[in-house]
């Protein structure tokens, strides 16, 4: 099972000024990654946490299978986050070993 599920919505494969949301399904833990790249601001009790491009709200984990996790991320986008955006997912486990970002995707922010 992995320990950290990732979820990029930008216009290019980067972390930075993006919508970069982070899930350890293990330990029911979720963040966003700040507007600058580097560092996450964790979910915490509030129920949300957002930097310029989106906020995310609580979502849920389902483990379906011993060897399938689901993983909903609830979104919003800011008005100035409009445009193309490619969505592109990550899974690692326990050693930091996983595929690379993959493509899965793209919608219209209006």
């Amino acid at each position: 099972m992995p320990v950290l599920i990732g979820l990029l919505v930008s216009d290019r494969m980067d972390g930075s000024s993006a919508c970069y949301l982070l899930k350890d399904p293990s330990a029911n833990t979720a963040s966003l990654v700040a507007d600058s790249g580097p560092g996450a601001m964790p979910l915490g009790k509030a129920g949300s946490v957002a930097n310029q491009q989106s906020e995310f709200l609580k979502g849920r984990t389902k483990n379906s299978t011993p060897s399938e996790v689901k993983v909903e991320f609830h979104l919003r986008f800011r008005v100035k986050f409009h445009g193309i955006k490619r969505h592109y997912l990550v899974a690692e486990d326990a050693n930091g070993a996983g595929p690379s970002l993959k493509t899965a995707g793209e919608r219209t922010v209006p």
